[in-house]
């Protein structure tokens, strides 16, 4: 008798990732295990099942299997990170961590912050806005100028205001810088006859 030995086909699915071309070869011939799949954000793990040493008969079909990889998150907020670094697993929904406070200040939210982590460690940043609050004077009850401050800006006091038959008293206590709230300065006359 004459035999020929015959050729299976080994097949890979890398379930998303890179193309693994089939291994044809004859039958109980060792086989070579094919260069890992890649797949973006996440680790080969091996084959199910296991590769064989030698070609089966019939060949055989592997599924891929994948570890998800994490990266990490850096928030940053005036130059400097802003509470700890945050893992999140690739395509994971990411959570920003509660905004920060400044007083005087709004925070103005989080910049470059994806919906789900990418393959790939990032930095988020975040910023402040300046507030503004109400700078208005007041005399005999009655508002006599009202202006918009930013917070921390230096006061200059009103010039005296004048009234004909009347002396200015002056003005209440009048901080130096804007303070984080709305302030009212008061002032009175008295009436200073002729």
């Amino acid at each position: 008798a004459m035999w020929t030995i015959e050729k299976y086909t080994i097949t890979f699915d890398t379930q998303g990732g890179s193309n693994v071309a089939p291994i044809t070869q004859e039958y109980k011939s060792v086989v070579t295990a094919p260069a890992d799949p890649i797949k973006e954000g996440y680790t080969f793990a091996g084959w199910e099942p296991a590769l064989p040493e030698t070609m089966p008969l019939n060949g055989s079909s592997h599924t891929a299997k994948w570890t998800v990889n994490s990266y990490e998150i850096t928030y940053v907020v005036d130059g400097k990170q802003y509470g700890e670094k945050q893992s999140c697993e690739y395509g994971s929904a990411i959570t920003a961590p509660v905004a920060p406070t400044k007083e005087g200040h709004t925070f103005s939210g989080w910049t470059g912050i994806p919906n789900t982590m990418p393959a790939e460690n990032i930095t988020v940043t975040g910023g402040f806005t300046v507030n503004t609050y109400k700078l208005t004077y007041v005399i005999d009850d009655e508002e006599y100028k009202s202006v918009g401050m930013v917070y921390g800006a230096e006061i200059t006091p009103e010039a005296n205001p004048e009234k004909e038959h009347y002396t200015f008293n002056g003005w209440s206590e009048i901080p130096t810088t804007m303070p984080a709230n709305d302030v009212t300065i008061t002032g009175s006359y008295s009436y200073t006859p002729t």
